[in-house]
């Protein structure tokens, strides 16, 4: 891109680039793209970007301020004036010259060792963005910067948390009727979901972690370009599914525990409720705080998703590969046998022999099932289940829960807690058993 050299210029929406031996005369302001002073290039003035980066390389000079709103600024050459970024970090090369000041605000400053700094370092609201002459932020910009400049009270920080915890409360409100609609609407999908979780959770976790990062980075590269803007709704709304599907399971699993453990009678829809209260009350506190908060939130967020999106995947994916192992080879055709018909006399009877009486055999018992599929019975609850003639889902499907607590040694209540009948129901429906 040429480089005019007389008076102050600006660059609009475009990268900028200051090559070997080129000097740009003036100040120069670039909106929404990066600056590059290449070794041997100069600027004589003042440089200033909204949202981008600026990078001078070592033996590049700028005579002036070097600014960066929303963007980071990587210096390892000569600034003769200060240097400031709001919304970004700084960082000083072992061969960076500075002769001003060094100012962040809400961004870090990183200076190597033998990096020169005339002036000061100036972190938080008392730093100042130097503008170039005759030059204003934008409009949103200034407002921003103004309201980030001031220093905030406690009044005013207490508002803001109290602000920040409604909104949590908000999205918590929208996921729990999110959750309990979907529960309340297909309990079968969330059931076999949570049914999947619970038998293969490492498996559905690392899954479903996979998912979720392939599908985020989709939407992302595709969202960045406007002409495939629209292609990215397809991974985000896959994205959108999976895990709202998961999160229902996981907060269906973790309400049946807190059931469990305080001896408390709970529907699959009040437990879904329960549990997803918990799991997204827990993450949304966290965003609330703020500051590094907000990324240990969106780690958690990811994590527990994961594993229910994990979850629904699985059996999709095992079906499909079933179905491809258990495809029919085709059979070769045969064609009708040549030459024409010959017929022959029919066989001579056989003699007359005296029947022997027929003695029926006893009709073997049918398979029995693999109860530990169940979630919450393991091998010795299944041992006493078959001793006590309960070898299938229908089986355990047909008994009450006092006979079941009976059989395993629990409390009753504890048997509708965790919905074995129920389990063993879905299950013998999905083996035909019912």
């Amino acid at each position: 891109m040429p480089i005019p050299t007389d008076g102050a210029r600006e660059i609009f929406q475009g990268d900028l680039v200051v090559e070997a031996g080129q000097t740009l005369d003036g100040d120069v302001v670039v909106y929404s793209g990066n600056v590059t002073v290449h070794p041997g290039g100069r600027i004589q003035g003042n440089l200033i970007v909204y949202s981008g980066d600026i990078q001078v390389a070592d033996g590049a000079v700028v005579t002036g301020d070097v600014a960066a709103f929303s963007g980071n600024v990587d210096v390892a050459g000569e600034v003769s004036g200060n240097i400031a970024s709001w919304s970004g970090h700084v960082r000083l090369r072992r061969s960076a010259h500075v002769g001003g000041d060094v100012s962040v605000l809400n961004g870090d400053i990183e200076q190597e060792e033998g990096a020169f700094v005339a002036g000061n370092l100036v972190r938080g609201p008392r730093f100042q963005l130097p503008l170039l002459s005759g030059q204003e932020l934008p409009s949103s910009a200034n407002g921003a910067l103004e309201a980030a400049s001031q220093p905030r009270s406690f009044g005013g920080l207490l508002l803001l948390l109290l602000l920040r915890l409604m909104a949590a409360v908000a999205f918590t409100a929208i996921v729990v009727g999110a959750a309990v609609l979907l529960m309340s609407a297909w309990p079968d999908v969330v059931e076999r979901v949570d049914r999947t979780l619970q038998a293969e959770t490492a498996l559905s976790f690392a899954l479903g972690l996979l998912s979720n990062l392939v599908l985020l980075f989709l939407a992302l590269l595709l969202g960045i370009t406007l002409c495939l803007a629209p292609v990215a709704l397809i991974p985000a709304l896959l994205l959108l599914a999976l895990n709202v599907v998961g999160w229902a399971a996981v907060g269906r699993a973790v309400g049946e525990r807190v059931a469990g453990y305080t001896q408390m009678t709970l529907r699959p829809v009040a437990a879904t409720a329960v549990g997803t209260l918990l799991l997204t009350g827990s993450g949304s506190v966290l965003w609330a705080l703020g500051s590094c908060f907000r990324w240990l939130a969106f780690i958690y967020f990811l994590l527990v998703a994961s594993a229910g999106a994990g979850a629904v995947l699985l059996p999709w994916l095992r079906r499909g590969r079933s179905a491809l192992q258990q495809a029919p080879a085709p059979r070769p055709s045969t064609g009708p046998a040549e030459g024409p018909a010959q017929t022959s006399p029919p066989p001579a009877e056989p003699p007359a022999t005296p029947v022997a009486p027929v003695v029926e055999t006893p009709v073997a018992p049918a398979a029995a099932d693999d109860l530990t599929r169940i979630r919450g019975i393991g091998p010795v609850f299944a041992a006493r289940l078959q001793e006590a003639g309960v070898r299938t889902f229908a089986d355990l499907a047909g008994l009450t829960p006092e006979a079941v607590a009976e059989i395993i040694g629990w409390p009753v209540q504890r048997v509708l807690n965790s919905d074995l009948i129920g389990q063993a129901r879905s299950l013998a429906q999905e083996a035909g058993e019912l």
